[in-house]
């Protein structure tokens, strides 16, 4: 009877002592909880500053700072619009701007120079790696720093080819229109405009190489394009246009 006794008694004292370390706990996850809503009231910078993007909302969050994600970014930010967007980027900067390294020289970085952009898709901490010969940019900008910075617009057969009734060419075309800066002059003009933010120019430097292969061209009868960006003159050959402003590279990095 002595044991039993003593068993009951060593019982109801274990079950008073669980019942108070769960009534403990629960009080001190109140306190926690309590003190935490005081602090974001009294103290919501400091708050704020221990948080990655701090205490702020967003309209839209883009994932990926490429060349569509960026233009998305900017367009959606911009005073027409005003909206509050978080951009991530897996990727780092490339810009000394932005905090980027491998500069070649005068504080140009290898995105900046257009006779490096081969060079940088062997450049390990800029791309997926991803086997093969895929290359894709894992930087803020996306392929459109390391790409050839050809400009080159979808054909109208593209853009009526998705059926898309909101979507046609002339709608592009203008969209094309207001971002685009075009340096050039003769008469191809007119299929360009001035005033964008997106740099395009015709080439300055054309070699004796070139133009000795758009005459072989010509003479095996091969029609000569005066744009490739003139719908009706994509097949051809002739001289491409580029994103290219004052000698470097005009990609989305540029506006980052």
């Amino acid at each position: 009877r002595r044991r039993r006794r003593r068993r009951r008694r060593q019982s109801l004292i274990e079950g008073y002592q669980l019942r108070w370390l769960v009534r403990g706990t629960i009080l001190a996850v109140m306190l926690l909880v309590v003190a935490g809503v005081v602090a974001m009231f009294m103290y919501p910078a400091e708050l704020c500053r221990s948080l990655a993007v701090g205490c702020r909302s967003f309209d839209y969050v883009i994932i990926g700072a490429g060349p569509a994600g960026s233009v998305v970014a900017h367009h959606l930010s911009s005073d027409a619009v005003r909206a509050r967007v978080l951009v991530l980027e897996a990727g780092g900067p490339s810009q000394r701007a932005t905090g980027g390294s491998d500069f070649l020289y005068n504080n140009l970085t290898v995105f900046d120079v257009p006779l490096a952009w081969s060079y940088v898709a062997h450049l390990g901490q800029y791309h997926w790696d991803m086997g093969g010969d895929a290359i894709i940019a894992k930087v803020v900008g996306g392929c459109g720093v390391h790409n050839a910075m050809l400009y080159v617009r979808a054909l109208p057969e593209n853009i009526e080819s998705w059926n898309m009734s909101e979507w046609q060419w002339k709608d592009i075309y203008d969209q094309y229109l207001a971002l685009e800066h075009f340096q050039g002059s003769g008469e191809t003009t007119k299929w360009h405009s001035m005033g964008g933010p997106m740099m395009t120019s015709a080439p300055i430097f054309k070699d004796l190489l070139g133009k000795k292969f758009l005459e072989t061209t010509k003479n095996l009868g091969m029609p000569f394009s005066r744009d490739f960006n003139i719908p009706n003159e994509r097949v051809g050959a002739g001289y491409y246009h580029f994103n290219i402003r004052h000698g470097v590279r005009a990609s989305i990095n540029l506006y980052s």
